[in-house]
């Protein structure tokens, strides 16, 4: 029977063969894995998927962005539905970026949400911009060594 300190100093002599071992063998079957994840809970072949990324021209369908920029893509879908972690083709709303769509969830799937949240974002950046500017002959004085109190 091997033993523990046994097994552990095995590990240390061999850490960087066996981390590039299970490096390789995560890659090889990580696209695999994510296509069973997708059909057994969503009910998603990887044909839906071309399907869908082809319908939407490659582009997020919430922000209308290409997807093939290095964000992780999901498939959004209505929650109402089907059970939790579970889908199927009358729930699937489109591929999203991971943000858009966690976006969406954080927003209760309420579009009446949104728009409060985007009205609201839009009159502070809009208050931001009114005080940068009322305050940018201060921080003139202030950078040139004038006025030093703010």
């Amino acid at each position: 029977m091997i033993t523990k300190a046994a097994r552990r100093e095995y590990y240390e002599r061999n850490r960087a063969r066996i981390n590039q071992r299970q490096r390789a063998y995560y890659a090889r079957t990580r696209e695999r894995r994510q296509e069973l994840n997708r059909r057994s809970l969503r009910g998603l072949y990887a044909e839906d998927w071309a399907r869908m990324w082809d319908a939407q021209q490659g582009l997020c369908y919430l922000c209308g962005e290409d997807l093939n920029n290095g964000v992780k893509v999901v498939l959004d879908h209505d929650y109402s539905c089907c059970p939790k972690n579970r889908g199927c083709p009358a729930c699937w709303r489109g591929l999203a970026h991971t943000n858009c769509n966690v976006a969406v969830g954080m927003a209760r799937d309420d579009p009446a949400v949104l728009r409060k949240l985007a009205d609201a974002l839009e009159a502070a950046k809009e208050q931001v911009n009114e005080r940068r500017a009322a305050r940018g002959e201060q921080d003139f004085l202030f950078a040139i060594g004038g006025e030093q109190d703010r």
